[in-house]
């Protein structure tokens, strides 16, 4: 087994493990917390429901329970060791008159320069605001668009994950609408996925004006909010028989078994890879990569899947065409710890596991890192496949 401590020990890490790395962001981490909140530059906000017509819920707002979640080993329990509880915003369309769209995120607003704070409820930067703001008063261009338009422009469509279970879903509600749709505002066409799932979604290509820098103004603009990460992790009924359905997840019988590695991404990565997937060889996995593979073929391939082993990322979005009880076993690291696929495997009817690195961490002063890395002791995973069977 390759040693690890004098890569945590390193006083130069080429990693985001160690404690040479940890220590300095911990400071840091804490030392923001402690400083007033940040300014965002003044802007008037509104509400859909006060400005729009035809607002109708589609789900309201609700608050979910998730019970504790077993992490394996047991210095890594603290994790998501207490019920949690969180409130998600309501999913609803509505019809705006003389809407603006702003920047390449989708941001909308009223004709008198109103943002509507409640279409994306959970953009992942921190100031959304500032950047909000940012693309309202950008007036480098202006187009307008006659007639009826729907916009699913939105904030972090560049990660498979949201862009799967907050954008395509966001069409749903649209597509009974489809023929009176003059204009589709679509993401900026830097993604594959982004492209073949509009394809998927009957959207015409001659109808997709890509959002971009500036404004877009719209005669009459047909909105849909974000779906809440809350709610279809609690409940991801029809969000997953939405996405099974337009991707066509084939039905044979799972047999595969595979290991879900990180693609051409720097942020968690695992460190002892090669040991990992040899060792997962000898027990009859393979390791395979999203990077090139269509959503089809993502969908196919999770689809014929047994059981899986993987690194906490946005392929794991696909566990959505996973069978019910397929095996899932999730590989974190201990500085970035997050609930997301265990609530939605567990909504999807699947066999959950996890387990967390060896990599160092504070107990005492817990940090959320996006971006570190981990390590899985071999021992440690080979004890919670034996425990799945």
């Amino acid at each position: 087994m390759t040693k690890k401590w004098p890569l945590f020990f390193s006083p130069r890490p080429r990693h985001r493990a160690g404690w040479f790395w940890l220590v300095p962001r911990v400071a840091k981490h804490h030392l923001l917390a402690a400083r007033p909140a940040p300014f965002s530059p003044p802007i008037p906000f509104c509400s859909g429901k006060s400005v729009g017509e035809n607002y109708c819920e589609i789900t309201p707002a609700l608050t979910h329970r998730f019970d504790p979640i077993p992490v394996a080993p047991r210095r890594a329990r603290r994790l998501w060791d207490r019920v949690e509880t969180i409130s998600s915003a309501p999913f609803y369309q509505m019809t705006l008159r003389n809407a603006v769209v702003w920047g390449t995120q989708g941001w909308i607003g009223t004709a008198d320069g109103h943002l509507l704070n409640d279409i994306f409820t959970e953009p992942t930067d921190d100031d959304w605001r500032v950047q909000a703001c940012a693309a309202a008063n950008d007036t480098s261009a202006t187009r307008t668009l006659a007639g009826t338009t729907a916009s699913l422009a939105m904030p972090n469509h560049t990660n498979y994950f949201h862009w799967l279970w907050q954008g395509v879903t966001r069409a749903s509600p649209l597509l009974a609408h489809a023929k009176q749709i003059d204009h589709w505002i679509v993401p900026p066409a830097d993604r594959p996925y982004v492209a073949e799932s509009l394809d998927a979604l009957g959207v015409p290509r001659e109808k997709r004006v890509h959002a971009g820098a500036g404004r877009i103004r719209c005669e009459k603009l047909l909105v849909v909010s974000q779906p809440p990460t809350a709610s279809f992790t609690a409940a991801a009924c029809w969000p997953g028989d939405f996405l099974r359905q337009l991707f066509s997840a084939p039905t044979t019988q799972p047999h595969d078994h595979l290991f879900v590695v990180r693609g051409r991404v720097s942020a968690r990565q695992l460190l002892n890879e090669d040991e990992i997937s040899a060792h997962l060889a000898q027990r009859g996995f393979r390791t395979v990569r999203m990077d090139g593979l269509t959503v089809r073929e993502q969908a196919a391939l999770f689809a014929s899947a047994k059981s899986i082993v993987g690194v906490h990322g946005a392929a794991l979005a696909n566990l959505v065409f996973c069978r019910p009880r397929t095996c899932v076993i999730e590989l974190l690291p201990r500085n970035w710890a997050s609930p997301l696929y265990a609530r939605l495997a567990t909504s999807l009817g699947l066999d959950y596991r996890c387990l967390a690195g060896c990599e160092p961490a504070f107990n005492a002063f817990p940090i959320r890192n996006l971006s570190a890395d981990l390590w899985i002791d071999r021992a440690e995973l080979t004890s919670v496949l034996d425990a799945s069977g």
